[in-house]
């Protein structure tokens, strides 16, 4: 089937255990940089901020679980390299110096997989490509109606901002820009960008609402935006399929800003 980027909602990476040690990886906690794909124009369709599902194959009753075992975003455009001589996680070495092409991504693999008989069920899922054409060669695509629906199993969802944020990174990269992802210390902002001549912005990233040109801050950003002349807000819309990046400084952002949450002390006095 033929991917339309309009209504692309993740694309899907396959993993077989009898050639990779995904039960390593998860229980090791081992960062998963980058999956093997196969040249195609699908390939040629995959950029930075795309979701990213990775699924385990195997037999009915198999171990480990066949079904869903992954969420992630990707970072960049594919690229080709040397098998090399450190062989990770493989189990088949002739299958691994088969492989050349590579998709970049960050990926959280779940505690426990999300069995492939509970998904091959579902009726919003009868479509679902690696249930009814498991054969397709990496990357697999998955529908946003699909996606939706695989939302309401997933065990642990990442942060809201990880598309916008991987969005931003490399389109400042691209323009020649240092990029620091400081989001897991630094409360306020998210990527910390120093251009060719040594200036330095503060990015706070978030995907749009609804696809609308509206963004939602935390107090913490809002209050490094009243005391930081370097901050800026990066709203990216459609992250997933064509991406497009609004970027305010703070006076901006936080005249514009409207209540949003109001907290009410329901302690007893």
């Amino acid at each position: 089937m033929s991917v339309d980027l309009d209504n692309l909602g993740a694309w899907m990476v396959k993993c077989n255990p009898a050639l990779f040690d995904i039960e390593v990886a998860r229980d090791g906690g081992h960062r998963i940089p980058d999956w093997t794909v196969v040249p195609s124009y699908r390939t040629r369709l995959m950029a930075a901020g795309q979701r990213i599902l990775l699924w385990v194959t195997g037999t009915a009753g198999a171990r480990p679980t066949p079904g869903l075992w992954g969420i992630g975003v990707v970072t960049g455009r594919t690229f080709t390299r040397s098998p090399g001589d450190d062989p990770g996680l493989w189990r088949d070495e002739t299958e691994r110096r088969r492989h050349h092409t590579f998709v970049p991504l960050d990926l959280t693999l779940f505690d426990a997989p999300i069995d492939r008989n509970m998904l091959r069920y579902d009726p919003a899922l009868t479509n679902l490509e690696v249930l009814i054409q498991p054969q397709i060669a990496n990357p697999l695509r998955v529908t946003h109606n699909e996606y939706t629906r695989l939302e309401q199993y997933f065990p642990v969802v990442p942060a809201v901002d990880d598309s916008a944020r991987a969005v931003v990174a490399r389109t400042y990269r691209d323009l020649g820009w240092t990029v620091e992802d400081v989001h897991a210390r630094q409360p306020g902002w998210d990527l910390t960008c120093t251009g060719p001549g040594g200036h330095v912005i503060h990015l706070a990233t978030r995907t749009a609402v609804n696809n609308r040109p509206t963004a939602l801050l935390t107090q913490a950003d809002a209050d490094a935006a009243a005391r930081d002349p370097n901050w800026r807000l990066a709203t990216v819309r459609q992250p997933w399929t064509r991406p497009s990046i609004t970027e305010v400084d703070a006076d901006t952002a936080l005249g514009r800003a409207q209540p949003y949450l109001y907290e009410v002390d329901l302690r007893a006095h």
